[in-house]
């Protein structure tokens, strides 16, 4: 099987790789929150009262709620393609 559980066990630089991507895919997701945040305060209209507070909490406690997840499946997906295996 190839990917991160191969024979020769885990090594420093693999877990290195793992933990760039994992901080990688949390950062690309706030970001992602930030640009939406600003999209949605670009295009709302002006005569509707929004409470960006209540739309940016929303978001962020959306993404509390499943970065953990998130964060396994993209490694395990990463390890399973054979990202950490190399190098």
């Amino acid at each position: 099987m190839m990917g991160m559980f191969n024979r020769s066990g885990i090594n420093k630089s693999m877990v290195l790789r793992g933990l760039a991507d994992a901080v990688l895919i949390n950062v690309a997701v706030l970001t992602s929150i930030a640009i939406r945040l600003v999209k949605f305060v670009m295009t709302v209209d002006a005569a509707n009262k929004i409470d960006y507070k209540n739309f940016l909490w929303n978001n962020i406690v959306g993404y509390r709620g499943c970065a953990i997840r998130l964060t396994l499946v993209c490694l395990v997906v990463f390890s399973l393609s054979g990202f950490y295996s190399y190098g």
